[in-house]
């Protein structure tokens, strides 16, 4: 039995944050990958507020709730940004008390959506919170590793959004794509 403390979670499976295989799996699916890159020390707040690459062209930090059926909800650390070389995608990267970091990635389209609607299918579904969760946005993330429900505050997620919306402009997204990177990543696939 394990000593870590996020391991018996049940409705949310902390497994997609905690890698068993040394990062060598990640979700599968069209909607969605996961990455797990080493580091050597969890970043600060500071670090994580800001780009980490030039490439970068926007991002936040947000405190995300890793939403559970039997302890609650358990705080996870958490970076959105998104690359204008990449304009369909937005990454969510998770840091946790592993020397891994977890990246998911999935379609800024379907965060736009899911602040209004429950949307997405497959790996990344995204709902907006009703009643006592109005103000909230909870992503379903489904990988090889198990399952996680994230909270978010959705205005923070509509602030980012929008951010990349200025940069990016919804509909213009094909105008910023390099083909040529995207051909050469399909085909270094394994």
């Amino acid at each position: 039995m394990s000593t870590d403390p996020l391991l018996p979670i049940e409705a949310a499976s902390a497994e997609t944050f905690l890698p068993r295989d040394g990062g060598r799996s990640g979700a599968r699916g069209r909607t969605s990958r996961t990455s797990r890159t080493p580091r050597t020390s969890r970043p600060s707040r500071a670090d994580r507020g800001a780009a980490s690459a030039p490439a970068v062209a926007c991002g936040t930090s947000l405190d995300l709730h890793v939403v559970t059926e039997h302890f609650g909800e358990l705080p996870v650390a958490a970076h959105l940004s998104y690359l204008r070389a990449d304009p369909y995608a937005v990454r969510l990267h998770c840091y946790v008390d592993t020397p891994f970091t977890v990246t998911w990635l999935f379609a800024r389209h379907l965060l736009w959506l899911g602040l209004n609607r429950p949307t997405g299918m497959g790996d990344v579904r995204v709902r907006p919170g009703h009643g006592r969760d109005r103000g909230w946005i909870f992503l379903c993330l489904d990988g090889a590793d198990g399952r996680a429900v994230l909270r978010a505050r959705a205005r923070k997620v509509r602030r980012f959004l929008e951010q990349s919306t200025r940069i990016v402009p919804l509909g213009t997204e094909h105008q910023h794509l390099d083909l040529d990177a995207v051909i050469e990543r399909m085909l270094s696939i394994n």
